[in-house]
């Protein structure tokens, strides 16, 4: 059986989609099929949805902000079970104009010492006080030393550990972002977690200064606009991790 996820999408505005999903394959192949169980991000109120409508190729209806991997098993009338992944893809009506981001500086420029220059002109000019500090629950303990330093330099740090129960996970976390000065993202892969990346391009373009730190070796990072600082500390060395951050909290102190 030769079956495949297949997705489309519909921007409805203010960084927000319409998708779904369904299993493409010959007819043939979709008879086979008795039921598909589709599994979200945990974030959505229904992280596991079962389809038994085969005339829709086991359609999932859903909405959001935020990429993830989309993981279907398909459950066949002979017992048999295969599991289907597939990158949730969400584009923009005009990719040309996203790629720029709403603060108009283009994201696909690589990285130089000028952005470092300009993440720290930008900082004191707006006075950091407070930090949003996103990572993946899998980073938490370097998150931490993160953290740790962040609060020595005496600026106010909030992450997901802050988010409202009575909020869904996407929405609660970006009203942090947004009332942060700005954004720190933990990163220990090349492949970060999906919400992660979404929170610092939206850290981007709400104009607030942005950085990514790590405690790896890392090549170009999935889905992290290019121009981006990004810090490999020490992790275990405290004061290195507090001196690296320090040009992003320049004025925290001095209002």
């Amino acid at each position: 059986m030769n079956v495949t996820i297949a997705q489309d999408h519909e921007y409805a505005g203010n960084d927000y989609w319409n998708w779904r999903a369904w299993i493409d394959g010959e007819p043939g192949d979709l008879e086979e099929i008795e039921k598909v169980k589709w599994f979200l991000h945990p974030s959505f109120p229904r992280s596991v949805v079962v389809s038994r409508i085969r005339r829709t190729g086991f359609r999932l209806k859903a909405s959001g902000w935020g990429t993830f991997t989309l993981r279907a098993e398909v459950h066949c009338i002979d017992g048999t079970v295969q599991t289907l992944r597939q990158p949730l893809k969400l584009t923009y009506p005009d990719e040309a104009a996203a790629a720029k981001g709403r603060s108009g500086r283009p994201l696909t420029s690589g990285a130089t010492m000028a952005d470092v220059e300009d993440l720290t002109n930008k900082a004191v000019e707006q006075g950091v006080r407070n930090v949003f500090l996103s990572f993946a629950s899998s980073d938490r303990r370097g998150a931490l030393s993160v953290r740790r330093a962040l609060e020595t330099l005496g600026v106010t740090v909030v992450d997901d550990s802050a988010i409202s129960a009575d909020l869904p996970l996407e929405l609660a976390a970006l009203n942090l972002l947004t009332v942060a000065d700005a954004t720190v993202a933990y990163i220990s892969s090349e492949l970060p977690s999906a919400f992660v990346a979404q929170y610092i391009n939206a850290s981007v373009r709400s104009g607030k200064p942005t950085l990514v730190v790590t405690g790896e070796q890392l090549g170009p990072i999935a889905g992290v606009p290019s121009e981006i600082p990004v810090l490999q500390l020490d992790l275990s060395d405290a004061g290195a991790i507090a001196a690296a951050l320090e040009p992003l909290v320049a004025t925290s102190n001095s209002a």
